[in-house]
């Protein structure tokens, strides 16, 4: 696992630039800038958060926001998980995932705390969360429990606390969520597990956000072309092939959405059909979230 994240890391950093570290000196983050960044001008920020045993580096090297960050204009902020006693960093997000009773950090105000520190030092404007598995968990925490601090919110092959009754936040909540109906990791209806399933997680924020029209599909995506076999712990299996290949690069993903939310909230659900806990996103996936985002205020 180490050779792998190093492979992204040096790729990301010939490839992209080197990020700015910020943040408290035991748990610091990278700041990706774009191009376009004035101290003038405010510009968005996405909290990039990563999975279970992965890295920021690693989660960017699957779902490519630094790599996007001059096409869309907006800055990344990605801080890291505490380590478990098996050294696999790791959330504090909700009781079934992740990490240890004995390591579990305050993640909620250390992530606070270091989104109010850059925007002290930095012109940002509205801040949104991408977390992915894990940190997929911790984008729906922070979404319970941070009330307008964030913008919108995107789970990818993440999830939402079980007990929904803990859930109590006061301001609308626009999100996102995408899940691929094959997730081995995470499951899709959540079964056998302790966590919602996509579609109970989206049909709460609908409900929350109090939107009159049922779910409904309104368009088809090519998301990813195909997905790595993972283990249960969610890291890529060594020496074996690819699980999924999408023949032809068909449009396998359906985009669902509530409609008529209050305070012109948004809640949608990209289902990935047939595909696990890790694709290889395209692009697509970027530009359907920022667009998301950006129809969301």
């Amino acid at each position: 696992m180490k050779k792998f994240s190093l492979m992204f890391l040096l790729l990301w950093q010939f490839g992209f630039g080197k990020p700015v570290i910020v943040g408290p000196e035991d748990r610091p983050a990278k700041l990706d800038l774009p191009k376009s960044y004035e101290p003038s001008q405010q510009t968005p920020l996405i909290l990039f958060l990563h999975g279970f045993g992965i890295d920021a580096d690693t989660v960017e090297f699957l779902l490519g926001f630094v790599k996007r960050k001059n096409k869309y204009d907006y800055a990344v902020l990605r801080p890291e998980g505490t380590p478990d006693p098996d050294g696999k960093l790791a959330w504090n997000a909700t009781p079934w995932c992740c990490g240890s009773e004995e390591t579990r950090a305050d993640d909620v105000s250390y992530l606070l705390d270091l989104v109010d520190s850059v925007k002290s030092t930095y012109n940002f404007g509205k801040v949104y969360v991408v977390g992915y598995s894990n940190g997929g968990f911790m984008a729906n925490r922070l979404a319970c429990e941070t009330n307008a601090t964030f913008a919108a919110y995107a789970s990818v092959s993440g999830g939402n606390f079980n007990d929904l009754t803990v859930c109590q936040p006061t301001e609308p909540v626009s999100y996102i969520h995408v899940h691929g109906t094959a997730d081995k990791v995470v499951d899709f209806a959540g079964a056998n597990q302790n966590q919602p399933g996509a579609t109970r997680t989206v049909e709460f924020w609908a409900d929350y956000n109090q939107c009159t029209e049922p779910l409904e599909t309104k368009k088809a995506y090519n998301l990813s072309n195909f997905s790595f076999s993972l283990s249960n712990e969610g890291f890529p299996l060594e020496g074996r092939p690819l699980d999924f290949i999408t023949p032809g690069f068909s449009k396998e993903t359906d985009q669902l959405s509530f409609s008529n939310c209050a305070n012109n909230a948004k809640v949608e659900l990209l289902k990935m059909n047939d595909l696990g806990h890790a694709p290889i996103y395209t692009g697509e996936l970027n530009r359907v979230i920022w667009d998301f985002f950006t129809d969301a205020n």
